[in-house]
């Protein structure tokens, strides 16, 4: 038992463990710690306001009546705001958050996975931890985190937390090795074993699969190449990304709980609620929907075509409150489906006529895709019916509605166990620059030029890259820039790229005094310089993490200066492009290039 893995969810937390007395063919070689009857732990902690006394799981749940407690909920999402301003205005919107004025997230983070731990040692009297694999969503190794300021203190801290849980265990032996793995990918992996598990001919999974990760905090999307080592191994490499949860923005504004949140707001008709009553509301209605029969019936109206019957049965009620399917679609039409919709989007636009091949497969992972709604969604984009009781389709046919619970966790001990090997050592990302030049058509206009490309290996990025023309010479620029554009795109197609930095002395006009710090000899008109960037793997143990710098050249003396991307964007953040900018003759440009038809200049 000395090998786990850890879904550390926002609403529910799942930890699976290795029982190394069965083969590793064997069906129950991969077990659920069943520290509750379900098997998934409510994330929750409460903690006495005097005795100092704690409880977590569905005891703090049960508490947040309890005036003599004070109970945390929510506390992974909020590790993305620790330490910034946001957590401080997302506390005063929302009072039910008012706890963490006294406590940080990553603290009652500690907690949770110290209670957790303790309770798997009692239960299964462990004296050692060898491998602990615990997963977080793949937005947050994103390259947009750091383009947002967020440099991957989530995860630092998450490790912190772990590390720190795991010491309060007191076990036997050397501390366990700590590995972090993507929410997605861990999900993929166990889908691929379990295809080949239940497969008629024990025939593997190999090809393309779509991973849905949808949970309380963030969504995720993974387009990921499967296939088999030589050693049996899963090894799987993504190919596209997307999702919601890469800024702050949407820490909690696109997934379980802002449906959750959306919803009971519908069925309070303009109604108030205290902070208490509020949480109590949402831990009701969160644990409701959960239920079969909620999704049957949701199901059950999708497939009628939504007819609005004025005695339109209930699916479900909340301390009294009625809830219709109407409700329900109505919270999940206006958080959830445009965020849902524009994902796909993204996550297809490198393979157009992807969605609807029979050789995709498609797995659903995370409690929140659980709701019919979702996979409805997911069904009507790839050509699949509707009736998500209908496994006809071979596309879906493997994703059992139980397994969305579990799976992330069960990839996770996979991955613990060495079945399962995730190639996170590479680039998800592309970054590169628009310029002024001549096109294929002999016209004048924006080109983009690539300088890191996705799927490249960290190691071969140690050293910069610099900027470079069509023929493959060096961008020379003088004194304050010349109309050059930035580009970072997470996805394939730069045409999704969320920040775009000028540097042009006339858009930024406003920062000279910072950029002479940054740009070598960027106050002389004379002086001749160029930029580039570099890659550096974490050295902390977080698997796929890695921060980029943007290096600046002066070409006259040779003088260098690098500096993470994150500093970059927080000092020139006034004069950063984004989709949402107002008119900009830029943005116009660039629009305008899109709009032609190249795929923004691949």
């Amino acid at each position: 038992m000395s090998k786990i893995g850890i879904d550390f969810g926002t609403t529910y937390t799942t930890l699976c463990y290795v029982n190394e007395s069965r083969r590793s063919d064997d069906e129950n070689y991969i077990e659920v710690f069943r520290a509750e009857d379900h098997g998934s732990v409510p994330s929750a902690m409460a903690y006495h306001k005097k005795k100092g006394v704690r409880n977590f799981g569905s005891a703090a749940r049960g508490l947040i009546a309890d005036d003599s407690y004070q109970v945390f909920q929510h506390f992974k999402m909020l590790l993305a705001m620790e330490g910034t301003s946001e957590l401080d205005a997302y506390i005063s919107n929302n009072p039910e958050y008012e706890p963490y004025k006294n406590k940080k997230p990553s603290d009652v983070t500690r907690d949770f996975l110290t209670d957790l731990l303790k309770a798997f040692k009692r239960d299964q009297n462990i004296e050692r931890l060898e491998t602990v694999v615990i997963t977080i969503p793949l937005v947050w190794r994103a390259l947009g985190q750091q383009l947002n300021g967020n440099t991957g203190s989530a995860q630092h801290k998450l490790l912190g937390a772990l590390r720190a849980a795991c010491q309060a265990l007191e076990l036997k032996g050397p501390p366990p090795k700590i590995t972090i793995k993507s929410e997605p990918e861990a999900a993929a992996g166990y889908f691929a074993h379990e295809y080949k598990k239940r497969s008629k001919n024990k025939e593997p999974l190999t090809g393309k699969l779509l991973v849905v990760d949808y949970g309380g905090g963030t969504l995720d999307l993974t387009l990921a190449e499967v296939g088999w080592s030589k050693q049996n191994l899963i090894e799987l490499s993504v190919l596209e990304t997307s999702g919601r949860g890469k800024s702050l923005d949407f820490a909690l504004g696109a997934a379980g709980v802002a449906y959750d949140k959306a919803l009971l707001n519908t069925i309070l008709n303009g109604r108030s609620l205290s902070a208490e009553d509020t949480s109590d509301h949402l831990n009701t209605l969160e644990t409701k929907k959960r239920h079969d029969n909620v999704r049957n019936t949701l199901n059950e109206w999708v497939v009628q075509n939504y007819p609005e019957d004025e005695d339109q049965e209930q699916a479900f009620n909340v301390n009294r409150l009625k809830v219709l399917p109407k409700d329900c679609l109505a919270a999940y039409k206006a958080v959830n489906d445009p965020h849902l919709q524009a994902a796909l989007d993204e996550v297809f636009s490198g393979f157009p006529d992807l969605a609807k091949s029979t050789d995709l497969k498609v797995v659903l992972a995370g409690g929140f895709s659980n709701l019919a709604f979702v996979e409805h969604a997911i069904r009507e984009r790839m050509g699949i019916p509707l009736n998500v009781e209908d496994r006809t389709d071979p596309r879906l046919a493997h994703n059992r509605s139980q397994d969305r619970h579990f799976s992330i966790a069960m990839g996770a001990a996979l991955v613990a166990a060495q079945l399962l090997h995730i190639d996170d050592s590479k680039t998800e990302y592309q970054i590169g620059f628009w310029a002024q030049a001549m096109l294929p058509n002999g016209q004048w206009g924006w080109k983009y030029f690539q300088i890191i490309d996705r799927h490249v290996p960290y190691k071969d990025l140690a050293q910069p890259r610099w900027a470079r023309d069509m023929g493959g010479n060096t961008i020379t620029l003088t004194g304050g820039g010349g109309g050059l554009i930035l580009g970072f795109s997470d996805t394939g197609n730069t045409q999704y790229a969320p920040r775009r930095i000028p540097l042009d002395q006339t858009r930024l006009s406003g920062a000279e005094s910072k950029l002479k710090k940054l740009v070598p000899g960027w106050e002389n008109s004379q002086t001749r310089w160029s930029f580039g960037f570099s890659v550096q793997p974490d050295e902390e143990g977080i698997s796929g993490e890695a921060r980029v710098l943007i290096h600046f050249i002066n070409l006259d003396n040779n003088r260098q200066q690098a500096y993470p991307i994150n500093e970059l964007m927080q000092l020139l953040e006034q004069v950063v492009i984004s989709d949402e900018s107002p008119s900009d003759p830029y943005v116009e440009a660039y629009r305008a290039y899109v709009a032609s038809g190249s795929k923004a200049a691949r």
